[in-house]
């Protein structure tokens, strides 16, 4: 046991629950593992940053450029179609259908978040992935892997939704990051040890999940998306500051970019971009 609890709403936890690591496979894990099926409406209404679907919206954009971008590293997703599960209120598909894809589709289980993507965005969202007859050129899937039950079962179902040489690109939180494995901040673990998710992942155990699944092509960009002063404040005040972190005024740009550079080189980013291909299968 590396937790002995687990968040379940702002500052509440539940001492049942405690998080494992796996001395074979290396897989950090909550157990027991959270069968609850909340994500219809309550994880987006409990656990998202803004219960405003269109300041969520809004405050999501930033991420969804710099996922394009980083998915232009390997493709550019000009004439080809793209589904992008757990797709949220859309930030992300909105900004690839301006970049003229071919063919967009998402899959949300929230009602509202799915309501706001298809009659504010004009997106074509689904409930269940189920509903998906086609296949696409590229799947998408960001910080939803780490909420599945079965890890194993959930991305052979996306590979299912392949076209024969097609592209999945993921993303999920990295378990060795810094606040984690360096510096050791008990007030983060509360913080990030939480019931929505199943499974922590890092290098290692995505790539052999990965393999396990049939994927003969992987590759990794460590991405570290809280700067410098987030880690102050967590080290200082031990707690998430947000807005108003005081620490920004001490940190330039450079830096900034020098820190985050350092921990990608250090293998304590706090997040995994992985690009996965299923090479000449039909």
């Amino acid at each position: 046991m590396i937790h002995d609890k687990v968040r379940i709403s702002k500052d509440t936890y539940d001492y049942n629950r405690q998080i494992y690591k796996c001395d074979d496979c290396h897989i950090v894990f909550q157990y027991p593992l959270n069968f609850g099926d909340f994500y219809k409406e309550e994880y987006r209404n409990n656990w998202n940053y803004s219960t405003n679907i269109r300041e969520y919206y809004n405050n999501s954009l930033g991420v969804a450029l710099d996922r394009l971008n980083l998915i232009n590293r390997f493709l550019y997703l000009e004439n080809k179609s793209l589904l992008d599960v757990g797709c949220s209120a859309g930030s992300f598909l909105d900004l690839v259908k301006k970049s003229a894809t071919k063919k967009v589709v998402g899959i949300e289980p929230n009602d509202s978040y799915r309501e706001f993507a298809n009659t504010d965005l004009k997106l074509s969202v689904f409930q269940d992935i189920k509903d998906i007859k086609r296949k696409f050129d590229v799947v998408c899937c960001f910080w939803v892997l780490e909420h599945v039950l079965f890890p194993e079962e959930f991305l052979n179902s996306l590979k299912s939704y392949l076209k024969p040489n097609g592209v999945l690109f993921l993303e999920v939180p990295n378990v060795n990051e810094a606040l984690l494995s360096f510096y050791n901040v008990p007030e983060f673990k509360n913080y990030q040890y939480q019931l929505p998710h199943n499974w922590y992942f890092d290098e290692e155990t995505i790539k052999k999940l990965l393999y396990k699944c049939g994927f003969n092509y992987c590759d990794i960009v460590k991405v570290q998306r809280y700067g410098l002063a987030n880690h102050l404040g967590w080290l200082a005040e031990r707690k998430p500051l947000g807005n108003e972190n005081r620490y920004r005024e001490l940190i330039t740009d450079s830096m900034d970019d020098d820190y985050k550079t350092m921990l990608c080189y250090k293998n304590m980013n706090d997040n995994l971009f992985v690009m996965v291909r299923r090479l000449g299968d039909v």
